[in-house]
């Protein structure tokens, strides 16, 4: 039960571009830095003053060298919005 409430991100990105309906989003991270297919994504608010509220989650899936596709599946926050510059950390399971 520990193991899921504390994760070990392996990637952190930023989001370049998002849908027009804001189901998916286009991260600035791809197979130059070992994101693969399937692999998930937390979206976050940060600021200079260590804000860090958890806002979404997602699943890749579409992949080129340089950036890739996430389909968002779940939203926790209402307080902020996912946008272009929004922090992405990924985990590989």
């Amino acid at each position: 039960m520990i193991d899921r409430k504390f994760k070990v991100y392996d990637i952190e990105a930023s989001i370049v571009k998002l849908s027009p309906k804001k189901q998916f989003v286009i991260i600035d991270k791809g197979l130059g830095s070992d994101v693969r297919k399937g692999q998930r994504f937390d979206f976050f608010f940060t600021d200079y003053l260590g804000g860090n509220v958890l806002l979404g989650s997602g699943v890749v899936t579409e992949v080129n060298a340089d950036q890739a596709v996430v389909k968002l599946t779940a939203r926790y926050s209402t307080k902020y919005e996912i946008k272009e510059g929004t922090t992405a950390r990924g985990f590989i399971r």
